[in-house]
Formats: structure tokens, C-alpha cells, sequence
């Protein structure tokens, strides 16, 4: 578990390094118009708009050769996170071939969040 904490912390940092600013490119277009199967009634945009305070979004290509065929969606914005304003920023990954995605990574004041935390602040951007 804290391997895949490991990986998906510096996935989330090289790929941040690596965004160039898009605005709202196609694939930033493609997360916010998307759903989650487990969440129909809810756009992950209109999810997103309604739970983060000035929310940002960016898109680019990870510096991973073997995520080739796809593209990093990142989100940030504030949140409140234990009683307190908190920086929190949601990264997913798009299969730009397919158009498949996952949530990638959630980091909150810059730590890595689990699964476990990832699911708790989807069930709270759904409520």
C-alpha cells in the first residue's frame, strides 16, 4: 500500500510538472462532461463546481513512456478537509485512444491520499 501511495504521489508530481496550460483542452472537456458510473446524476464537472472552491483544471502527457496512450487530467482547488481550508487536487487518468478513465490520485496540502480517502471525497462531492 504505501508503494502504490509512493507511485502515485510521484506520478501526480511529474505529471504536474509537465501540464501545459490548455485552458480547457479536449481532454479536460472530456472529465468534466464524464460520469462515474456509481454517481449518474452528477457530471464530475458539475460535482466539481459545487465542492471545490475556484477550481483549476489542466491536462497533459506524463512523462511515463508506458502511459503513452494517455493523458493526465489534473483538478485543484479548496476544500474543507477536517474543519479547515485545505488545498486539495484530484488527478485523473483518460485513455485517450478510448476515452476509458480513472480517478488517478488525490493529494490534500500536497500528501498523497489513499483509496480509501479518495472514495470518502467522492462520496462527498456526490451528496
Amino acid at each position: 500500500m504505501k508503494k502504490n501511495l509512493l507511485i502515485s504521489s510521484f506520478i501526480l508530481f511529474i505529471g504536474s510538472l509537465l501540464f501545459i496550460s490548455c485552458g480547457d483542452s479536449a481532454a479536460v472537456k472530456t472529465i468534466k462532461q464524464s460520469y462515474f458510473s456509481s454517481y449518474p446524476n452528477k457530471t464530475i464537472g458539475e460535482a466539481v463546481d459545487s465542492f471545490f472552491d475556484e477550481p483549476e483544471w489542466e491536462s497533459g502527457k506524463p512523462a511515463d513512456e508506458s502511459l503513452m496512450d494517455y493523458t493526465l487530467v489534473n483538478c485543484s482547488g479548496k476544500i474543507f478537509f477536517d474543519d479547515e481550508l485545505s488545498t486539495a487536487e484530484i488527478q485523473f487518468l483518460l485513455n485517450d485512444k478510448t476515452g476509458e478513465f480513472e480517478l488517478n490520485a488525490l493529494e490534500i496540502n500536497g500528501v498523497p491520499q489513499n483509496k480509501f480517502m479518495q472514495i470518502g471525497l467522492l462520496e462527498a462531492m456526490y451528496e
